[in-house]
């Protein structure tokens, strides 16, 4: 019988967090059972749950880590040095559309804006809107600064852009239509700048 390796408990809830997200693409989140998670990670189903209370909870995780992970990109959307404001922007849409355009991401987007789940849907969209208001700030004002962009107030004005693009989300039920709706967003966010060239 060969001995389990060990692991750190971070290192355990990542591999956790993989199985899931991977049973999840396969299969969809309400074809998921937490056996086949754990199956996928090779652990006990005992072990499963010294991470996270339930199939829904990891759900929520999951999300959680892929709002990171757009964070992450939407920040480094302004250290790309020759790119404009209203490509950095298109940069911000693209990203959101790689965690909001297959049907096992809407299913979990559903089960995160659940009434039950507004405890962690509120902890984790708290601290994404902070950290990306001022990304978007900065492109705004880098927008004005280039003479494509006509606004007064940039700070405003990425809250404004922010709060479009998370009304994206509860609209979108269908993945068919992710793509579609994303772009006429984002040419209605560029007019709403001031923006008339190409999108």
């Amino acid at each position: 019988m060969t001995a389990r390796r060990r692991m750190e408990p971070e290192q355990r809830r990542a591999e956790l967090l993989g199985a899931a997200m991977d049973c999840f693409r396969e299969r969809g989140v309400q074809n998921t059972a937490v056996s086949d998670i754990v199956r996928r990670a090779g652990v006990a189903q005992g072990t499963f749950y010294l991470y996270f209370d339930s199939k829904e909870d990891v759900t929520c995780a999951v999300v959680e880590l892929m709002l990171e992970q757009l964070a992450e990109r939407i920040e480094r959307a302004i250290d790309l040095p020759d790119a404009t404001a209203v490509e950095k922007l298109l940069v911000m849409r693209d990203a959101m559309l790689e965690i909001s355009d297959e049907p096992h991401e809407i299913e979990m987007m559903e089960l995160f804006h659940r009434p039950e789940n507004k405890a962690v849907h509120d902890r984790v969209t708290a601290g994404f809107a902070p950290r990306v208001a001022p990304v978007i700030e900065h492109i705004i004002a880098q927008g004005v600064d280039e003479g494509v962009f006509d606004v007064a107030n940039p700070t405003l004005a990425a809250w404004y852009v922010l709060g479009g693009f998370a009304a994206y989300e509860y609209d979108t039920a269908d993945a068919a239509q992710a793509v579609p709706r994303m772009r006429e967003l984002s040419n209605y966010v560029l007019r709403g700048l001031g923006y008339e060239g190409p999108a």
